[in-house]
């Protein structure tokens, strides 16, 4: 019974408490559906990505400036989003980015 009681003196500290209710409380915008245009443009980006087999030299959604040279440099995040998007969808995105945002949140 020691035990038991050091662990609940522990979990009922305030400070305790109050890093329980923030994430509880943060729960509902982390886990909503994604609705930033850029996260489509990204996804849109990596699909591409995965049909081609390399990185774009120039900018292919583009008719004024298409011989201008463009550097993708969040290749590797689109490519994750489009294969997570490939395997379940939206919300398989939104809950694996929900879940990396947690993690960031509790360390």
């Amino acid at each position: 019974m020691p035990f038991l009681k050091r662990v609940l003196t522990q979990l009922t500290k305030p400070s305790v408490l109050f890093l329980a209710i923030a994430l509880i409380l943060i729960l509902r915008p982390l886990t909503s559906t994604e609705t930033d245009p850029d996260f489509f443009w990204h996804l849109a980006n990596g699909i591409h990505l995965n049909a081609l087999g390399q990185l774009f030299g120039n900018d292919p959604y583009t008719y004024t400036v298409s011989s201008n040279h463009w550097v993708m440099h969040e290749w590797l995040s689109e490519i994750i989003f489009a294969d997570l998007f490939r395997i379940a969808n939206i919300a398989g995105v939104v809950i694996v980015l929900s879940l990396a945002t947690w993690i960031g949140f509790i360390f």
